[in-house]
């Protein structure tokens, strides 16, 4: 099964990338060809995506979605473009082709020779492809080898958990499981309107290759969390100067243990919010490319007027491109959406003097309304349609209008903040708490021991202004000094372990020296480098306030949780800058690309080494198997009865996650439905109306993510005999609850095995897993109403 799990996360990753780099990078080669390497990579992934989405959106809508239209609207549609656009090279071939057609019908030409023609042909094709590769290594040998060098770190940290542990890792996985599942009998949004672009992409996948929608929600982390870095990795590389600033960047980010775990575990999901982390940078990028494509002034320059109106048609499609990605982060997920906002606030401060002009700031203002409608647009259609709100999305409504609150990190601060809780609570001190004293205005009338009314009258002018901003300079700086202590105790127990003094200070003092020489460059007429250090700096900045936003009186738009996941990946972003201020200064003056270079991979080396040495590398992150939510053999279960049968001929009874993923292959029984209607109505006669059984039961039950004092612990008589849980929905399944269910289920298979043992056989066994099979016939089925012993 891990042999198989590699092989199809590879397949998964060719198909997507086939699908969201490569074909996008055939269609539009002559328009991107001018731009760099990793702009092409970040414009075709966006495209790609969009594409995709929009495509199954309208399928969707239209109830045609299906193999065959999905593979008409984009194989076919992307064949006829490019027939089209290169009409007369396309007019050259068919006439070849005819010509060849016509003589081989006519006998003229023989086998031999029309082979020899089409293989001198494919000889031509494979030296022009061979002669590109040769020319391409030598220019970008070197970086490839490290590019795939942390390609294969990303994979190893983030996919072993799923070559190891088959099951899904988050638990609601079933429920986005589900909604891809009624895509398939196109019923979109089928609980609520909710942004479904992931959704759409994973359907893709699952109705144009046939790969099981279970498969890839198990295993297209791979893909995700590369995208996720390689985008990441690609926008690093477009700002940055030095050519390995990026490099050391990610590789710190990713393989270097530095960050809480947790920072960077959902990496290993399957679900929106990460998937949508792709397209924010992507939006910050091409915006910056806008700022650097569009010229001030371009009246003043006229010699070179073919290269401005070059650059106004870069300009334009930068725009194009950044709105398209802003669009994918609603599409996605809003709170990449969110994030996308923080970024672009930062660039109203990077970018000032060239966004208050008019011509600028309408276009800008133009792509932001354009990537909002493409966003929105079939999510309003779908409420237009009649579908309803999903539920998490007035929970999201009601956080922004600050009706409700986002939960934080349930952090213990106890004997370690004196001045409140780590979410933002208040002081315990009024201002100063060494003395307990509130410092307001009377804690400054009263002069000598006078009366404060008499000091007042009379204080000159001055004396009262200094008093008065004496008040406003302690209010600010009790403000900051909760504000600095909580973001302490915050990132020590959930971002950063190693100190949070340490964390802060390398933060805010990168940040606060790239504004600085940001309004450097920015005055010696540098504008776009300027912009962008400022931008990133700020934007760092809000990210930072956002995770403890209570403590400003701020709605807290995004729980501490999952705003470190953003919070961590920008600081990416701010390292490789930090490593690429060197060599920029340096190309200002001397201008040669090996010596800057050669500079930023000198520093780069240093840092990563002094670093690894510090703090070590990073493990691949793999789940305990015994909090996982599906065992391994359940799912190796699965896969190996879906081969084996045909559909809807079988039944599985088990817990809850094999429900949606069996879908359109066979039925699923719950087994606390069974043991309950056992205990309710013991002389009911219990069927189940399919040929084969696969009874399901965890000898070592899993605690489903939540841990009790004896997790692990063997199935027993003593759990048998524990009454049932009470509960609904997935409680029943979790910690000690699971283990009651699983040893009253393992001992009425048992029973069942000894009634019937010519029926009833052991498919599977491992040491923490049984599954039975019970071979039915449908026209005298079983009664699976049994005396067991322990049907309390």
């Amino acid at each position: 099964m891990s042999v198989t799990n590699v092989v199809q996360s590879i397949w998964i990753l060719i198909l997507y990338s086939l699908m969201t780099v490569f074909m996008p990078a055939v269609v539009m080669h002559k328009r991107i060809a001018k731009r760099r390497l990793c702009e092409k990579f970040l414009i075709c992934v966006v495209a790609g995506n969009f594409y995709i989405i929009n495509v199954v959106f309208i399928l969707q809508f239209l109830h045609i979605s299906n193999r065959f239209t999905l593979f008409c609207a984009t194989f076919v549609a992307a064949f006829v473009y490019m027939i089209l656009r290169n009409r007369t090279k396309s007019r050259q071939i068919l006439i070849k082709i005819v010509d060849i057609m016509s003589r081989l019908a006519r006998n003229t030409m023989g086998r031999r020779t029309f082979f020899s023609k089409c293989g001198n042909h494919v000889k031509s094709a494979l030296k022009k492809l061979i002669i590109k590769i040769k020319n391409y290594l030598k220019c970008y040998g070197w970086e490839t080898f490290l590019t795939l060098c942390l390609c294969a770190v990303v994979c190893v940290i983030y996919g072993s958990n799923g070559i190891i542990n088959y099951g899904y890792t988050a638990s609601d996985t079933p429920v986005h499981n589900y909604w891809i599942n009624a895509m398939s009998d196109n019923n979109v949004f089928v609980a609520g309107v909710y942004p479904h672009g992931f959704h759409c992409i994973i359907y893709y996948m699952h109705a144009v290759f046939g790969i099981d929608t279970y498969v890839l929600l198990r295993l297209f982390t791979v893909t995700s969390a590369l995208y996720i870095h390689l985008a990441l990795f690609a926008f690093c590389r477009g700002v940055c100067r030095g050519a390995y600033s990026a490099y050391a960047a990610l590789f710190i980010f990713a393989a270097v243990n530095l960050l809480n775990k947790d920072c960077i575990i959902r990496y290993t999901n399957n679900l929106p919010q990460e998937y949508g982390m792709i397209f924010i940078l992507p939006t910050v990028y091409f915006i910056f490319e806008f700022f650097k494509h569009q010229k001030i002034c371009p009246q003043k320059i006229k010699i070179k007027e073919t290269a401005l109106i070059v650059e106004g048609e870069l300009a334009a499609e930068d725009l194009i491109y950044a709105a398209v990605s802003f669009s994918l982060t609603i599409a996605v997920h809003f709170y990449g959406t969110m994030i996308a906002g923080i970024f672009c606030i930062g660039i109203v401060f990077g970018f000032v003097i060239r966004i208050v002009q008019p011509r600028f700031m309408a276009r800008i203002i133009a792509a932001f309304t354009l990537g909002v409608i493409l966003g929105v647009l079939p999510l309003a259609t779908a409420v237009i349609m009649g579908k309803p709100m999903q539920g998490s999305i007035g929970w999201g409504l009601s956080v922004i209008s600050g009706n409700k609150t986002a939960t934080g990190i349930n952090i213990d601060t106890s004997g370690q903040n004196s001045s409140g809780t780590s979410s933002g609570g208040q002081s315990s001190d009024a201002a100063f708490g060494q003395q307990g004293e509130v410092l307001g205005d009377d804690a400054y009338n009263d002069e000598d021991g006078q009366n404060g009314t008499q000091s007042v009258k009379k204080l000159s002018f001055a004396d009262k202004l200094k008093q008065k901003t004496g008040v406003v300079y302690y209010k600010f700086a009790d403000l900051f000094g909760r504000a600095y202590r909580n973001l302490k105790n915050d990132i020590e127990a959930a971002v950063f372990p190693h100190g949070g003094d340490f964390y802060l200070g390398f933060v805010f003092i990168s940040c606060a020296v790239l504004i600085i020489l940001g309004i450097i460059f920015g005055i010696s007429r540098d504008y776009d480098y300027g912009g962008r250090i400022i931008t990133v700096a700020f934007s760092i900045i809000f990210i930072h306030m956002m995770f403890i936003a209570g403590v400003f009186g701020l709605p807290k738009l995004m729980d501490q949780n999952r705003t470190r996941i953003y919070m961590t990946y920008s600081l990416a972003v701010l390292v490789a800058l930090d490593f690429d201020i060197v060599p920029y200064i340096i190309s200002r003056f001397i201008n040669l690309k090996t010596l800057y270079n050669t500079i930023s991979f000198a520093i780069c080396v240093v840092a990563v080494i002094r670093v690894v040495d510090v703090y070590g590398l990073r493990e691949p992150i793999v789940y305990s198997q015994i909090g996982m939510l599906e065992s391994n053999g359940a799912v190796e279960c699965l896969s190996n009865i879906i081969k084996e049968n045909e559909d809807r001929t079988w039944t599985i009874l088990s817990a809850n996650d094999e429900l949606r993923m069996m879908d359109k292959h066979g039925y699923h029984y719950e087994i606390l439905d069974l043991l309950k209607d056992m205990k309710k109505n013991p002389d009911k006669r219990i069927t189940i109306p399919t040929k084969y059984l696969y009874i399901y039961v965890e000898k070592t039950p899993l605690n489903y993510s939540v841990a009790y004092d004896k997790s692990g612990q063997k199935v027993s008589r003593e759990g048998a005999a524990t009454p049932l849980p009470q509960y609904g929905g997935i409680v029943s399944y979790t910690g000690r609850y699971r283990w009651v269910v699983m040893s009253k289920m393992y001992y009425w298979a048992q029973e069942l095995q000894k009634l019937f043992p010519e029926d009833v056989s052991v498919y599977y066994e491992d040491d923490d897993f049984i599954c039975y099979k019970l071979v039915q016939n449908t026209s005298n089925l079983y009664n699976l109403n049994i005396d067991y012993e322990y049907r309390n």
